[in-house]
């Protein structure tokens, strides 16, 4: 046999055990999805998740437990604001009404317009 027909057929034998393995992994993978729903599936990768923020947060405070803190800090103070929205709302305008009150009239007075001969310039009548 000459050698490149030999080689030919070692590539095809090397070819067919290559998708052997790929429709094994294939049919496995169809019986994985099959026995397994989609919740528990998407319930295990958000266990998955959570389990690594949960180690994340965790590494932060042990580093940096003033960091930390500040992030606890920061999160009430936007919770706080949020669940009073409403009742910061009415102070804020409450105050803008006060201020808006107490504010000097925008209107021009007499004194404060020029006088008709301004610049030296006079016009004359008919």
């Amino acid at each position: 046999m000459s050698p490149l027909k030999l080689r030919l057929i070692e590539d095809r034998a090397m070819r067919d055990a290559a998708r052997a393995v790929v429709e094994a992994d294939i049919a496995r993978l169809k019986d994985g999805v099959q026995v397994q729903g989609l919740a528990s599936r998407t319930a295990e990768a958000g266990t998955d998740y959570l389990r690594i923020m949960g180690e994340g947060a965790l590494d932060l405070v042990r580093e940096d437990k003033a960091r930390a803190g500040a992030y606890a800090a920061l999160a009430a103070a936007a919770l706080a604001a949020w669940l009073f929205r409403d009742t910061l709302a009415e102070a804020m305008r409450g105050l803008w009404d006060g201020l808006t009150e107490h504010a000097p009239d925008s209107t021009v007075s007499e004194h404060d317009t020029p006088p008709d001969n301004a610049g030296g310039h006079v016009e004359q009548q008919p």
